[in-house]
């Protein structure tokens, strides 16, 4: 990737041993850029922010914001994805690593954001008419989702979260989560909801306690 992604604001959490994370530091632009790497590795400083922009179709929320967070780490995976065909890019991620008890014996990373070669603008992004349009930008789909509903009618939904490193060493998040209905003539939007915010360097390495919010650490999102 530059690469695609995982998943949306239906966040998801992943348990892995302290063992299994890597040892080597990594810098945000050796994340872009990579391509042989696997595992979970620290950054060389964290990225913290939060969403300023805000877009909900249906002009109601579909859950709380997440409060500022920082992203610690960098993720790449260590096989193929089964929904990914082979001539799909690799994923290359950054996630917040959080402390989990100690009775785990490891860490969860959440907010899996995917680094991505360009991402249009806000107000593009809110325009944009099928699924397909923001397969294009993120890749495709890889998280958890379910279907419901009756009488030939179903719905559910699809999320990705991505980035893009700015020239000034920031980085632009993006946050894009689709109700999708099926009325039995194909899967389409319904609604749209779009999150953006720039995050910025801290200048010193990540604090693993402090990458969210206490009160989200207590409570599954």
């Amino acid at each position: 990737m530059f690469c695609h992604m995982k998943s949306c604001l239906l966040i998801l959490a992943t348990l892995i041993t302290s063992q299994s994370l890597a040892q080597d530091v990594l810098t945000l632009p050796q994340v872009v850029a990579n391509k042989d790497r696997v595992g979970v590795h620290l950054l060389d400083q964290g990225y913290s922010g939060e969403f300023s922009k805000r877009f909900d179709e249906d002009g109601r929320e579909l859950g709380p914001d997440p409060k500022p967070f920082e992203y610690t780490h960098a993720s790449f995976p260590s096989g193929k994805h089964p929904n990914v065909t082979a001539d799909d890019l690799p994923i290359n991620e950054i996630v917040v690593g959080l402390e989990e008890p100690a009775s785990t014996g490891g860490f969860a990373y959440r907010a899996p954001t995917v680094a991505v070669a360009k991402i249009p603008a806000f107000d593009e992004l809110k325009k944009l008419k099928n699924i397909s349009d923001y397969e294009k930008i993120f890749g495709k789909f890889r998280g958890f989702t379910d279907a419901w509903g009756m009488n030939g009618e179903w719905h559910s939904s699809k999320g990705w979260m991505g980035f893009t490193l700015l020239d000034d060493g920031k980085i632009r998040v993006v946050s894009v989560f689709l109700h999708t209905e099926n009325k039995g003539d194909g899967w389409k939007i319904s609604t749209r909801r779009i999150r953006e915010g720039v995050f910025q360097p801290t200048r010193k390495p990540p604090v693993l306690e402090k990458a969210e919010p206490r009160d989200a650490r207590e409570s599954p999102r």
